[in-house]
C-alpha cells in the first residue's frame, strides 16, 4: 500500500471524498427504489385490500343479521309483546339488506384478482334469489304477523319451512364470503413479504449507520433513532 502512503494530502482527500459521494449515490438509489416499492405495496394494501376485507366483512355481517332475525321470528309465537318484536325484526331485516347491497357496491368498485372474480360469481349466481325469498318472506309472513292479534300456528310453522329451505344458498353465499377473504388476506400476506424482501439491503445499511451513530447516547435517544428505520 506504498502507493496509497506516497500519495499527497490532497489527492487523499479527493479519493475519500469520491468514495463517500459514491456510497452515498449507491444508498440513495437503494433508498430510492426501497420507497418506490413501498409505495406500490402501501397502494396495494391500503387502497384495495383493506377496503376489500371491509366490504366483504360488511357484507357477511349483514347475511349473519339476516339469518338471526329470520331465525328470531320463529320464537316470538308466545311473545307478550309479539306483534311489536316482529315489527323490530322487520326492521332489522331491512336494514341488514341495506347494509348488504351498500357493502357489495363497495367491493363491486374495487379490482379484483382473477381468484376473486371468481368467488364474486358464485355469490352473484345465488344472492339475487337469496334476497328475493327472503324480502318476500319478511313482507309476505312478517309484517303480516306484525298486524294481526291471533296469527295462526300454520304461520310460524311456515318461518321453519322457509328456513330450512333456504339454507343451501345461504351456505353457498358464505362459502363464497369466506373465499372472497381468505384470496385478500393471501394477497395481504404475500404483499406483505415481497415489501420485506424489497426494503431488506437498505433497512440493514440503514440499521448499520444507526447503531453506529447511537453509540454514547441515552436510551430515550436510541430508542428514538431505531424508530427511523424500524
Amino acid at each position: 500500500m506504498k502507493w496509497l502512503e506516497n500519495m499527497i494530502l490532497q489527492t487523499k482527500l479527493i479519493m475519500l471524498t469520491g468514495i463517500m459521494v459514491v456510497a452515498m449515490m449507491t444508498l440513495g438509489w437503494m433508498g430510492f427504489t426501497a420507497t418506490q416499492g413501498w409505495q406500490s405495496d402501501i397502494i396495494e394494501i391500503g387502497d384495495v385490500r383493506v377496503p376489500s376485507l371491509i366490504s366483504a366483512a360488511m357484507i357477511r355481517n349483514a347475511v349473519q343479521n339476516v339469518v338471526i332475525q329470520q331465525t328470531r321470528v320463529r320464537g316470538l309465537k308466545e311473545h307478550p309483546k309479539r306483534r311489536e318484536a316482529l315489527a323490530d325484526a322487520s326492521q332489522q331485516l331491512q336494514a341488514a339488506y341495506d347494509r348488504l347491497e351498500t357493502g357489495l357496491a363497495m367491493y363491486k368498485q374495487l379490482p379484483h384478482t382473477p381468484k376473486e372474480v371468481v368467488e364474486l360469481n358464485k355469490f352473484e349466481k345465488v344472492y339475487p334469489e337469496w334476497r328475493k325469498r327472503g324480502l318476500t318472506f319478511k313482507a309476505d309472513v312478517i309484517d303480516k304477523l306484525s298486524k294481526i292479534d291471533d296469527p295462526d300456528a300454520a304461520d310460524f310453522n311456515e318461518m321453519t319451512t322457509f328456513i330450512e329451505s333456504i339454507r343451501e344458498l345461504r351456505k353457498e353465499i358464505m362459502t363464497a364470503l369466506q373465499g372472497i377473504y381468505d384470496i385478500n388476506k393471501e394477497v395481504i400476506d404475500e404483499t406483505n413479504k415481497n415489501a420485506k424482501e424489497k426494503s431488506g439491503p437498505f433497512v440493514i445499511l440503514c440499521q448499520s449507520g444507526k447503531i453506529k451513530n447511537t453509540q454514547g447516547m441515552t436510551y430515550e435517544n436510541r430508542s428514538r433513532c431505531r424508530a427511523i428505520c424500524s
